[in-house]
């Protein structure tokens, strides 16, 4: 007995595109297709899967949908919908439609979970798409289907800033086989994870099973190393591809990486370095200094680096100090410091000299002049960060504590707008005064209890009897945001296990370590989490924290961090152009992670540490913050 059915009834219902997929393949909506004998099904779908396996995606697509309208078992449900994602796959702009119904079969219901996953990658919904893809098992799938499960979850993880968990699944997704036009694609995905990743480990990359591991991890160490030397670039590029010459980036990547390092910034004749060197930014003015310079004195260039010239600031005389500057023979400008500074160079109309403000302005650059960029320890930057570790950890309903001024205001709302962003809830935000009575108020304001009080104290007061009471906490409430220096950090803490909240994580600015260890001091923080620079622990320039440590040992443990910012200044100068030029790029700082947006401000990734017994340990890659 035979089944008559036409494509373009059930089918098409659910598979728009799928009609287009069948005419490149010779079919036609209107075509009568009859259900086959088991074994010719089954040879149909080897075809189909051999079709797939040798690229020819637009005709496998076909075979499937061929198979999935002649019959109603499970194997034809399967086909209908590897049909659905293959034309997903070949047309991303295409609206896609999902059976209401998820299948009985195993194998159909992974494939509809992961057409499901597509759906809402499609609508931006990326931290929904990693949840359904992370609720898929890979079973039986065919090779297509593995790398096509791999790519939507690294692009997910990607969007999400999920860094290591993309450039995993986007490097497991090379052994599979995907259509032509999205090879490019691929390409680039896995070199902006690899990009944002601060030190890729090779055995986890190696693991991944990419055939291409070895030559992805010496293209960014080249990257990373001598892009800022276009000479030096370009002929250990050519080294590169001799060794990998059958490496994806020859085909795109590779091209645009060297044309990056040829528009370099040229190098200067002179640098300019603006600081505020008297007043009460005279402090924090030598500290940029004296890393800016150890920096300089570090450059493996020697003689030819460009010499530094000093100029003492004022935001009134910040024009008259800039064009002096000029006239004397500068050519890139470091500074100024102060923010009305900045905002003063930013209104010129013609600065005559690339710029590297050591602060943010509120308005864009005007004028006609040389490019402003803008690089500062924003506080915003953390906070950030904080939200989207948290997320990374699975957190999704969050408080943030925050003292009662502007600073609190201005990191409270970079946490929300990120947090809420990667799709967190925000439960509340409360500010604290710098009190004992303020720091108890403010974490039971958290979690309820001020509320749970008012109620029994009602109770006493109708009854008119003395009651126990116990104060209950609310539990909903999975992350803790904390914006705070250490002393005020040193009293929140106790109350937080005081109520019985010392299971709920927490995640902090780097504002919560002095920066020099103090067990006994700090060891009320244990178990807080913060995003801090790498330089506090040895990293990002092992052998320059040594000899800041003993020239400048008194200096270094007041103002560490504004060691690590004037170093990272000196260290951004030759990348400015690319930095902007290439978004997603991160250069390996003392800071952080360091990217430029589109409007030439500086960014920075933070590296994370926790402490335990009073004592900050790096996180690195570990295990996320939630899980301890």
């Amino acid at each position: 007995m035979s089944l008559n059915l036409k494509v373009g009834s059930a089918v098409s219902r659910f598979v728009p595109g799928l009609a287009l997929v069948l005419a490149v393949a010779g079919c036609t909506p209107e075509q009568t297709l009859v259900a086959e004998r088991p074994a010719v099904r089954q040879d149909a779908l080897a075809g189909a899967e051999a079709k797939l396996a040798a690229g020819d995606f637009a005709a496998a697509a076909a075979d499937y949908a061929r198979l999935g309208n002649a019959g109603a078992d499970a194997l034809a449900e399967r086909a209908r919908l590897t049909a659905a994602l293959i034309a997903a796959d070949l047309d991303p702009a295409a609206p896609i439609t999902l059976p209401p119904q998820v299948p009985s079969d195993p194998g159909a219901a992974r494939l509809h979970g992961l057409l499901a996953a597509a759906r809402l990658e499609q609508a931006r919904d990326f931290a929904g798409a990693l949840t359904r893809l992370s609720a898929l098992g890979t079973g039986d799938s065919t090779p297509y289907v593995r790398g096509l499960s791999l790519r939507l979850k690294g692009r997910a993880a990607l969007q999400a800033a999920r860094w290591g968990e993309a450039a995993g699944a986007l490097l497991g997704a090379e052994t599979a086989p995907l259509p032509p036009a999205r090879r490019g694609e691929l390409t680039q995905a896995i070199w902006t994870a690899l990009n944002h990743v601060q030190d890729p480990d090779p055995a986890a990359v190696a693991a991944t099973g990419s055939p291409h591991a070895a030559g992805w991890l010496a293209l960014l160490e080249i990257y990373r190393k001598q892009a800022g030397d276009a000479a030096a670039f370009g002929a250990a590029i050519d080294a590169w591809q001799k060794q990998y010459s059958n490496h994806p980036a020859n085909e795109l990547l590779i091209g645009e990486l060297v044309e990056q390092s040829e528009r370099l910034l040229a190098t200067p004749r002179q640098i300019a370095l603006l600081l505020p060197f008297e007043g009460q930014l005279a402090g924090l003015s030598e500290a940029i200094r004296d890393g800016f310079l150890a920096a300089w004195y570090a450059d493996p260039r020697g003689p030819s680096r460009p010499p530094v010239a000093l100029y003492p600031t004022t935001p009134a005389g910040i024009n008259q100090t800039f064009d002096k500057a000029l006239a004397e023979g500068a050519s890139l400008v470091v500074g100024p410091l102060e923010k009305a500074a900045v905002e003063a160079l930013a209104k010129r109309a013609n600065r005559g000299a690339p710029v590297l403000a050591l602060n943010t302005s509120d308005q864009s650059a005007q004028g006609e002049g040389a490019a402003l960029y803008q690089f500062s320890l924003r506080p915003e930057d953390e906070a950030a960060a904080a939200a989207q570790r948290a997320r990374a950890d699975g957190l999704s309903h969050a408080v943030a504590i925050v003292p009662a001024n502007s600073w609190g205001d201005r990191v409270a709302a970079a946490f929300a707008t990120q947090w809420q962003t990667d799709g967190g809830r925000l439960l509340g935000t409360i500010r604290f005064s710098q009190e004992v009575e303020g720091y108890a108020a403010a974490v039971k304001q958290i979690f309820g209890v001020d509320e749970s009080e008012a109620r029994a104290a009602a109770l006493r007061r109708i009854t008119q009897r003395k009651i126990e009471f116990q104060p209950r906490r609310r539990n909903d409430v999975d992350a803790i945001f904390l914006a705070a220096y250490p002393i005020d950090a040193r009293q929140i803490l106790p109350q937080l296990r005081y109520f019985h909240a010392n299971d709920v994580p927490v995640y902090a600015t780097s504002h919560v370590f002095t920066g020099n260890v103090n067990a006994s001091a700090d060891q009320d923080l244990d178990g807080v989490s913060f995003a801090d620079m790498p330089w506090l622990f040895r990293r990002g320039g092992e052998r320059l924290k040594t000899t800041v440590d003993t020239v400048w040992r008194d200096r270094q443990r007041e103002y560490a961090r504004l060691f690590a910012f004037g170093i990272d200044a000196y260290r951004l100068l030759p990348y400015l152009a690319q930095l902007k030029a290439q978004h997603g790029m991160r250069l390996a700082g003392t800071t952080g992670q360091l990217w430029m947006d589109t409007g030439g401000g500086v960014h920075r990734d933070p590296i994370w540490a926790r402490f335990r017994g009073g004592v900050p340990e790096e996180l690195g890659a570990g295990p996320p913050v939630s899980s301890q």
